[in-house]
C-alpha cells in the first residue's frame, strides 16, 4: 500500500512539474525551477508553430472560398465611419468655403459619394490582400510570438488536447506501485534490509512514471493479445485530441490580435500598404470625375488628400473590429479544418503532434519520479528501523 501511495505521489508531483511554475522560481540558472513546459516555450512554441502552419493550416486553401463582397457588410458601420473621418478632415484642411456653401443635399450626395467610394476601394482591397494573404501571413510566426508572449498558452494546450492522458498518469502510478509493491513484500521476506526500501523506492518512481509514458503512446495502433486489446491512449483518444487541440489552437493563438499584430509589422505591412496606396489612387481618379469632388481636389491637391486617406487607413485598419480584423477573423476560422486533418493523419504522424515536442524532456519527468521515491523510500526506512539506524 505505501509503495502505491508513493507511485501515486511521485507521478502527482511530476505532472505538476510539467506545467508549474510557469515562471521562473528562484536564483537562476541552477537554483530554482521552472515547469519544463514553459521552460522550453520558445522550443516547443517552433516545434507546434511549424507542425501547424506547414501540416494542419493552408492559408491559400481558406482563402480560396473568402468573398471580398460579402464581407463588406460587416464591416460597413466602420467604413462608413472612416469615409466620414476623410471627408470631414479633408474639408476642415482644404475645403471649408465650399463645404459651408453647399445646401444638404449636397453634402448628403458628396458624403454618399466617398462613403460608396471607401466601399470600394475596401472590396477591391481585400481581393488584392486574398490574392496574396498566403504570402504576407506568416501563420507560424504567429503562433510562435503568442507562445512566447504568454507561456500558459502551452500549458492550456496540452492540458487540453492530453486531458485524460496526464490523469492516467497520475492514477496509474497508485496502481503500478502497489503491483511493485506486492512484489517489494515478497523480497521483503526473503531479504530484509532497510537499505532495500529506499531503493525499490527509487524503482517504483523510475519505472511507474516510465510505464505511464510507454502506455500514453504505445502501441500506435491496436494490438491483440488472446483476448486484450492494447492500444496507446493518445492514439485511441484521436478523434478527441483532435478537436481540443484544434479549438485551443484556433483560441488562444490563431486569434486576430495575433496575426492582425503580425500583419501590421515587416514584409506584411509593406505589402498592405502597397495594396491600400494602389487602390487610394484608383479611388482619387474617380472621385476626381465627381463634379464636386474635382474641384475639392483641385483646391486641396491630390497628394494632400491621399495622404490624408492614407493616414487614416492605416490608424483604422488594424483596430478591433477593422477592415484586417474582420478578413482575418473569417479566414481562420480554423478550429474544424484543423480537427478534419488531424483526425485524418497516421498514428506516426499524430503522435508528432504533441510527443516529439516534449519528448526531449521525458526522461526529466521519469528521473524526478526516482529522486521523489527514493526520498519516500528512505523515510520509510527511517520510519520503520529508525531505533538501529540511530
Amino acid at each position: 500500500m505505501i509503495a502505491g501511495v508513493v507511485g501515486w505521489g511521485t507521478n502527482v508531483v511530476a505532472v505538476q512539474m510539467l506545467f508549474h511554475p510557469v515562471e521562473f522560481v528562484g536564483i537562476r540558472p541552477y537554483l530554482g525551477w521552472q515547469g519544463i513546459i514553459p521552460n522550453a516555450a520558445h522550443r516547443m512554441g517552433r516545434y507546434i508553430a511549424i507542425l501547424i502552419a506547414t501540416r494542419l493550416v493552408n492559408v491559400k486553401e481558406l482563402l480560396a472560398s473568402l468573398d471580398a463582397e460579402t464581407m463588406i457588410p460587416s464591416v460597413r458601420p466602420g467604413l462608413w465611419e472612416l469615409a466620414d473621418s476623410i471627408l470631414d478632415t479633408a474639408v476642415q484642411d482644404f475645403a471649408a468655403p465650399l463645404w459651408n456653401g453647399l445646401d444638404e443635399k449636397a453634402r448628403t450626395q458628396v458624403r454618399n459619394t466617398v462613403r460608396a467610394e471607401v466601399e470600394k476601394l475596401a472590396a477591391a482591397a481585400l481581393d488584392d490582400l486574398k490574392d496574396e494573404a498566403h504570402e504576407v501571413i506568416d501563420i507560424a510566426a504567429a503562433i510562435e510570438q503568442a507562445i512566447l508572449k504568454d507561456r500558459s498558452i502551452l500549458n492550456r494546450l496540452f492540458l487540453t488536447a492530453g486531458s485524460r492522458e496526464f490523469r492516467f498518469i497520475r492514477i496509474s502510478g497508485l496502481y503500478f506501485g502497489f503491483l511493485f509493491g506486492l512484489l517489494q513484500m515478497a523480497v521483503w521476506v526473503i531479504f530484509p534490509k532497510w537499505w532495500t526500501l529506499p531503493l525499490a523506492g527509487v524503482l517504483v518512481g523510475y519505472v511507474t512514471n516510465w510505464l505511464a509514458m510507454k502506455m500514453i503512446f504505445e502501441p500506435k495502433t491496436p494490438q491483440k493479445f488472446g483476448p486484450f486489446e492494447f492500444h496507446g491512449l493518445f492514439h485511441k483518444r484521436q478523434n478527441e485530441v483532435a478537436a481540443g487541440f484544434s479549438t485551443t489552437v484556433s483560441a488562444t493563438m490563431l486569434t486576430p490580435v495575433n496575426v492582425v499584430g503580425q500583419l501590421s509589422s515587416g514584409r506584411g505591412r509593406e505589402t498592405i500598404q502597397g495594396i491600400f496606396q494602389r487602390r487610394v489612387g484608383e479611388a482619387m481618379d474617380t472621385y476626381g470625375k465627381h463634379p464636386v469632388g474635382g474641384v475639392m481636389l483641385q483646391q486641396a491637391g491630390r497628394s494632400r488628400i491621399s495622404s490624408i486617406i492614407e493616414r487614416q487607413m492605416e490608424v483604422r485598419l488594424t483596430q478591433e473590429g477593422g477592415i484586417l480584423w474582420s478578413f482575418v477573423e473569417k479566414t481562420l476560422n480554423v478550429a474544424d479544418s484543423m480537427t478534419e486533418k488531424l483526425r485524418g493523419l497516421e498514428p506516426e504522424a499524430f503522435e508528432g503532434v504533441l510527443r516529439p515536442a516534449f519528448q526531449q524532456d521525458e526522461w526529466k519527468l521519469i528521473l524526478v519520479g526516482a529522486v521523489l521515491g527514493g526520498i519516500a523510500g528512505w523515510l520509510q526506512a527511517v520510519y520503520v528501523f529508525g531505533h538501529a539506524l540511530g
